[in-house]
């Protein structure tokens, strides 16, 4: 039998009696559980008993406790994803029965037919488990298989849950009590061990306490990557305040708007960054601040409920608080106390706005819980292997999703490396990645096309990455087979996907997979909100334990159904067995005036496979009396020279006519309208496309 490679078994509820009986003649048979579901406890809902019947004393049971296979049993542990229970390991049982649940005696040959998450490979020898990698080996016998199907039963899907209570301050403490010295976080030539961010966070921690910061208190975080907005951020989240990552791009009117709408009562800032003096924008998005005298005490009508601004680096300002490692202690304020403050949150509190900008329209600020990220950082690590021997790249920035659920938050529950620059640079980012031998490299795959056409791309070795996000930067035989998964802020990273390493059909290749564990989904019709058939396109709803709880100041009634659905605003086709494949956002489909419908991202997917096509964005744009036309915008890579009708041509060897954008404009990235967070300002596009169609 295969040990689960969890640390800490589950306990195993009761819930079916499977029965069976002992006939010498007949080869051994193999209890394959799957899907079993949890309770809210976090408890399996499994197998509990086993009786093993002789064929000779059918009527003279013998108790589990006296059959020397049942203890080996009684003792699995159930691991997520996955129970399989080998229950023969010398010994020949023939299925008789099975009480309390719907079962399936399925031959080896079809198991893959019942079984979704597994592969038979090597005929009836071997099976694969697609979320762990882990080998089963099978009797070379072919075995009589017997399935114990929950996917039918009234439970929750089985997550992976973390074995400690889902809290920052149980996370901060339980990793520095396994991993010590190990390094947590790498970054501008220094390291900050788990030890380290035990001893810092919990420091910066009480000195939040002391200046009357604490549990529900909005605090936001104002820095670039690195050691400090680690400790910052951990120190926050670990004694209840609710943490605001605050764009380190923002201007002054963008950081006011948000300064004000997440009611922040303390700010926790360097005080500049390259070009960026951020106590020079702060002043200029609060009007008032720079006349104020009294840390601590700041008033500013701009932003009414701040009080605190605690700034590190170089600073002359009257305003600023001093915190972190060069405050003061505070008597009243010790470890003991820092104990109790953290023993009052829960996993229900709330944890982190974070801000995330639409293509239309004021950002959204999704509010999650300790509960949610704890438990979803946890979860996602096994869809892109993160384990104790990680080395994780990343130079996504720490206040968007990617870099704080898929990097800061991920590799903590494993005691992984977190390597990460303030800002992506190729150069160092190459150097970095070979230095410190890099497994996992995590970004945009614009990314890794800039790292692949740098001058010292091919004097560094980078064979050590086995996984990433950024395909350009390894050779074809280390890139993702499958698709990429698909995610939102909302939603606390990705709510649908798959391993990226495991192949799939063509058809699946693109964006998509099953829903992440803990979470639903249905695709509708937009407008009527009804369910659409197997195969049709839609819009996906999703609800589940990582769905935010609200979005900050809306009423729920606006953000939810009333069944607890979370409109996305994308659009997917779902297969028979729950595949969901990504189509493109609801309010991109392009309507041409000959009524043709087009989906942008397909035409973006093909626009970029072009030689020499770094970014590619497809918009419908106004073309006088021709009406609504396909449209694009396109960024060469590196010093690529491109033209629109060369473009258009190699398009129409890939598109259907109508696909084939009209019109193409090469240009600057620097041309094109981005938000603060990154994405394409779609409707501002197509107004400077129309401008352009307009002049020719």
């Amino acid at each position: 039998m295969l040990p689960p490679k969890d640390e800490t078994p589950l306990a195993i509820a009761a819930f079916v009696n499977v029965v069976v009986s002992h006939r010498d003649d007949e080869p051994p048979i193999t209890i394959l559980v799957f899907g079993p579901a949890v309770d809210r406890t976090g408890r399996v809902i499994g197998v509990d008993e086993v009786e093993f019947v002789p064929t000779d004393e059918v009527n003279a049971p013998i108790e589990p406790s006296q059959h020397p296979v049942v203890p080996a049993l009684q003792g699995v542990p159930a691991t997520p994803f996955r129970a399989c229970v080998d229950v023969i390991d010398e010994q020949r049982y023939q299925c008789v029965e099975v009480t309390g649940i719907k079962s399936h005696r399925v031959p080896t040959g079809q198991l893959a037919d019942r079984l979704t998450g597994f592969d038979p490979i090597e005929s009836n020898c071997r099976l694969i488990d697609r979320t762990r990698h882990d080998e089963m080996v099978m009797p070379r016998v072919p075995p009589r298989i017997l399935v114990l199907d929950f996917r039918e039963s009234n439970y929750p899907s089985l997550m992976p849950f973390p074995t400690i209570t889902p809290t920052i301050a149980a996370l901060v403490r339980s990793s520095a009590a396994r991993f010590g010295d190990k390094p947590f976080v790498v970054a501008d030539g220094h390291e900050l061990t788990y030890a380290d961010l035990e001893r810092r966070s919990a420091r910066l921690a009480m000195d939040l306490l002391a200046n009357g910061i604490g549990k529900g208190d909005h605090v936001g975080i104002l820095m670039p990557n690195g050691i400090e907005w680690a400790v910052a951020w951990f120190a926050a989240t670990r004694i209840g305040a609710v943490a605001v990552p605050l764009n380190t791009f923002y201007q002054a009117t963008e950081l006011a708007w948000t300064a004000r709408h997440a009611d922040l009562r303390a700010i926790l800032a360097s005080s500049r960054f390259r070009n960026h003096d951020f106590l020079a924008r702060l002043e200029e998005a609060l009007p008032g601040l720079a006349g104020q005298q009294n840390p601590g005490r700041i008033a500013v009508r701009g932003a009414p409920y701040l009080r605190t601004i605690a700034v590190w680096g170089p600073c002359d300002r009257a305003w600023a608080t001093v915190l972190g490692d060069d405050a003061a202690t505070s008597e009243a304020i010790d470890e003991d106390f820092l104990v109790d403050v953290e023993s009052c949150v829960t996993p229900a509190d709330d944890v982190t706005i974070i801000y995330t900008s639409g293509s239309t329209g004021p950002p959204k600020a999704p509010v999650h819980t300790q509960g949610a990220l704890v438990r979803h950082t946890y979860n996602l690590t096994f869809h892109y292997g993160v384990t104790n021997d990680s080395v994780m790249f990343t130079a996504m920035p720490f206040f968007w999703v990617g870099g704080l659920i898929t990097g800061l938050n991920a590799v903590i529950h494993h005691g992984a490396t977190l390597i990460t620059q303030p800002a992506f640079d190729a150069a160092e980012a190459l150097e970095l990645i070979e230095t410190h031998h890099a497994t996992i490299t995590l970004g945009w795959p614009q990314q890794g096309k800039t790292l692949a056409e740098h001058p010292d791309f091919a004097k560094r070795d980078l064979t050590s990455v086995t996984r990433t996000s950024m395909p350009a930067m390894v050779p074809p035989d280390r890139r993702p087979m499958g698709p990429n998964a698909l995610g939102m802020t909302e939603l606390c990273g990705n709510h649908v996907g798959v391993d990226p390493y495991v192949p799939q059909p063509p058809e699946r290749s693109e964006t998509g997979g099953l829903t992440i564990d803990g979470l639903e989904h249905l695709v509708v019709d937009p407008e009527s909100g009804q369910p659409v058939p197997i195969g049709i396109s839609g819009e996906i709803w999703v609800r589940g334990y990582s769905l935010m709880q609200r979005l900050y100041k809306r009423e729920r009634e606006d953000v939810f159904t009333p069944d607890g659905y979370y409109r996305t605003g994308d659009c997917g086709v779902q297969a028979e067995d729950g595949w969901i494949t990504f189509t493109g956002r609801l309010g991109d489909l392009i309507k041409t005036s000959g009524g043709t419908n087009v989906t942008p991202t397909e035409v973006e997917l093909a626009l970029t496979k072009c030689e020499g096509v770094l970014e590619a964005y497809v918009v419908g744009a106004s073309d006088g009396d021709h009406g609504t036309v396909v449209a694009a915008a396109v960024v060469p890579r590196g010093a690529s020279a491109l033209e629109g009708e060369t473009l258009r041509r190699q398009l129409r060897k890939q598109l259907s006519a109508y696909k084939v954008p009209k019109f193409i404009w090469v240009t600057d990235k620097g041309q094109l309208p981005f938000t603060a967070t990154g994405k394409v300002k779609k409707a501002d596009l197509a107004k400077q496309l129309s401008e352009l169609l307009s002049k020719r």
